[in-house]
């Protein structure tokens, strides 16, 4: 969604692949970096925060998309949704913009060879713009903006596939039949429709999904970063949050928890006050090891100003035990880590920290009580720079107590 697109990690870093270039650069230096920048470094700070049930959740059943036969004039959100390509604002009767008429069929382009053999190869169409813009039952039936570029979330497991562009989810099997959706994600959250076109009130933006499926636990793993937005006139306001979805079980087209982390981080509801904000977590970046579910996201104010990384570590095993519980409470403490200055001495602030995941049947950063490791790019000015940051976040199994003790360092 922001300046940094272009440059962040979007494919989720296995951890063996990791550790593997991890061997490679000696006590996790970054490569052609003398390790005498790393003591002038700020030591990241650490706010326990309260992660927040919203409730109980499950995607639409397959094929539930509505066309509205009615044009729109309000095709896109009302205000600049700060990618690299800045979209059109819309203002009254601007730009008007209608749906395709009722019936039309999704678009099926002919499928364009990159190679002549590729055995074992096999694939199906995802979710296109046509199915996230027509997505919605009920109450979100002709709801959703028509929105690019599309930004992807995309998990497997042995049976599923779970797909999400921009605003819309949908599961399907390994073969590419349709098992549940297209479903808006704000339907699915339990959030206000993106627009109600009747009376032109404006509701929850959201963006920036992704997915994650655990081999370890068998849960599927679902995130987006929300942002409140004023219903009259659309602008985006105070309180942020980064959102959580965990199945319940091993199928995604069963019930799921939705659970709400706030990344205002203004001093309010026992968050950090940090500067420029009121502020929202932008492309929140997700991974896990066997300890922990951990978000990182690049901290913008809602008014402008950027803050740099924030990561945010979460009890892997409290989240899966609420989930399949939707009864109980999640007791355990987020703990978030202001690793904006730790990059500092290299040139400026840390962005887009991509955290790693734990290949099937391997168990791997067991060491230092278990430990998650993390990547970054040190490109902080646009001009192509191979430098890597290494990060390590020791004492994760400390993640399933009342008072979690984790230590994140960068080199």
């Amino acid at each position: 969604m922001h300046l940094f697109a272009r440059s962040r990690m979007s494919v989720t870093i296995s951890l063996l692949t990791l550790v593997t270039l991890l061997a490679s650069v000696a006590a996790f230096q970054v490569a052609g970096m003398p390790t005498a920048h790393a003591a002038t470094a700020s030591a990241p700070t650490q706010t326990l925060l309260t992660l927040n049930s919203l409730g109980t959740a499950k995607l639409t059943a397959p094929g539930q998309t509505t066309q509205s036969a009615a044009p729109s004039n309000i095709e896109v959100p009302p205000v600049e949704d700060r990618e690299d390509s800045p979209k059109l604002q819309i203002s009254g009767q601007t730009p008007p913009i209608a749906p395709p008429p009722a019936g039309t069929p999704a678009p099926n382009p002919a499928g364009l060879k990159v190679t002549t053999n590729n055995p074992g190869f096999k694939g199906f169409n995802g979710l296109s713009h046509f199915d996230q813009r027509n997505a919605g039952t009920g109450a979100f039936t002709n709801t959703q903006f028509s929105l690019e570029p599309p930004d992807q979330g995309l998990c497997a497991s042995n049976n599923s596939v779970l797909d999400s562009v921009n605003t819309a989810l949908e599961v399907r099997s390994t073969n590419g039949t349709l098992l549940t959706g297209p479903t808006p994600i704000n339907q699915f959250f339990g959030l206000t429709p993106e627009i109600d076109r009747t009376t032109v009130t404006f509701g929850d933006f959201t963006s920036d999904p992704k997915c994650y499926f655990d081999p370890a636990t068998q849960r599927w793993f679902v995130t987006v970063l929300q942002i409140s937005v004023d219903p009259a006139s659309g602008a985006m306001i105070a309180p942020t949050h980064t959102l959580i979805a965990v199945s319940q079980t091993s199928d995604p087209t069963g019930s799921w928890r939705t659970f709400a982390i706030d990344t205002t981080n203004d001093g309010t509801n026992g968050t950090p006050s940090h500067a420029n904000c009121p502020c929202f977590g932008d492309q929140p970046l997700i991974g896990a090891n066997a300890d922990g579910f951990f978000v990182t996201t690049n901290e913008f104010g809602l008014a402008g100003g950027f803050n740099g990384a924030q990561v945010y570590a979460i009890s892997k095993r409290g989240l899966v035990q609420a989930a399949s519980n939707p009864g109980s409470a999640f007791t355990s403490k987020v703990v978030l880590i202001d690793a904006s200055q730790a990059l500092v001495p290299f040139g400026g602030l840390s962005f887009s920290i991509q955290p790693s995941t734990q290949p099937a049947g391997i168990q791997l950063g067991l060491e230092n009580n278990g430990t998650e490791y993390f990547l970054s790019s040190l490109d902080f000015t646009g001009t192509v720079d191979n430098r890597i940051a290494a990060w390590a976040l020791t004492n994760t199994r400390s993640l399933n107590q009342s008072t979690p003790n984790v230590s994140l360092t960068s080199t």
